[in-house]
């Protein structure tokens, strides 16, 4: 699924019903709902994303586990993020990342893709 699907099926799923898109100064790819920029994915000059992914999170009821990067043996030590929904069994999304990746932009992610999921299923 492309950036623009996981913010769009997200917007759905938080309640924000039409997304407009525009670019900024830069050529970054801006998505505007009803209350104006909004971009839990992203960090560039224009906005700030992430109030907007821990909006997204608290809006869903969600919640967010991070596990530090082990040296267990793989090729490529790895951690990750974990994003549940209140009450379930069973993580919504997971995302991994390796050593030095930045876990803000992990995390955000991880939050994004746990709300487009629920957009997507969504009528």
């Amino acid at each position: 699924m492309s950036d623009r699907e996981l913010l769009e099926f997200a917007a759905k799923a938080a309640g924000y019903g039409f997304i407009r898109w525009e670019t900024d100064e830069d050529g970054v790819g801006l998505a505007v709902v009803n209350h104006g920029y909004w971009q839990p994915l992203y960090m560039n000059t224009s906005t700030s994303c992430d109030g907007d992914a821990l909006r997204l999170m608290v809006r869903l009821r969600l919640h967010a586990r991070q596990f530090p990067v082990l040296d267990d043996g793989f090729d490529a030590p790895l951690g990750m993020v974990e994003v549940w929904r209140v009450d379930d069994d069973d993580p919504m999304h997971v995302e991994y990342f390796k050593r030095g990746d930045d876990r803000l932009i992990i995390t955000r992610r991880a939050i994004v893709r746990a709300a487009a999921e629920i957009g997507r299923q969504m009528p």
